[in-house]
């Protein structure tokens, strides 16, 4: 090989190296059942936000045994937030509009959709709507959580002492806006099972 093309190869990789292990490192949730994160919440967050919010905490709860702090805050702290647990050697889980404030996802969001990025420390999980719930969903997914009916007795939560998640950027749109099943109205229903 020629010294100009080794020197071509150098220059294509060497920012490579340099720059990619941040994002590289994944991020623990909990360590030897010690809690690695803190989970931020702006304060007014959507019912969807609580809700996923409530389902992260829980079912890391149910997979090791620590709960995980939730701060309040507003959106002027999210940063502050993400540097405090830094400095402490901490990570930091981002959902919603607190996720919204370190960058918004581009293109922007449907209906249902969500965005998971991961990596450095922080986890972001942009939602919109249900979309932010399916978003930690799939973290769990990711976890080894598996639901195959409602309820606990078709639902299967994995033991584990620490769990972390993998370095990623996903984005996932639903095929239709609406995941919810819907019964018909009353006066409806009656017509249809009278016509039967």
């Amino acid at each position: 090989m020629t010294r100009r093309f080794k020197l071509g190869w150098l220059t294509v990789l060497l920012p490579w190296f340099l720059f990619s292990d941040r994002e590289s490192v994944a991020v623990p949730l909990v360590e030897n059942r010690a809690g690695m994160v803190g989970v931020a919440l702006l304060n007014g967050a959507s019912e969807f936000e609580e809700r996923a919010t409530k389902e992260l905490v829980d079912h890391v709860e149910r997979i090791t045994g620590v709960m995980l702090k939730v701060d309040r805050m507003g959106a002027e702290g999210v940063r502050a937030f993400v540097d405090g647990q830094r400095a402490s050697s901490r990570g930091a889980v981002l959902i919603g509009g607190c996720a919204d404030v370190l960058g918004l996802p581009d293109p922007p969001l449907v209906r249902g959709a969500f965005e998971i990025i991961s990596g450095d420390g922080v986890i972001r999980v942009h939602g919109n709507m249900e979309g932010v719930i399916v978003g930690v969903c799939e973290l769990m997914e990711q976890q080894g959580v598996r639901w195959f009916a409602p309820g606990d007795l078709f639902t299967i939560i994995p033991k584990a002492g620490s769990i972390e998640v993998k370095p990623q950027r996903m984005r996932r749109e639903p095929s239709f806006a609406s995941r919810w099943f819907q019964m018909p109205d009353k006066d409806r229903s009656e017509e249809h099972t009278s016509e039967l």
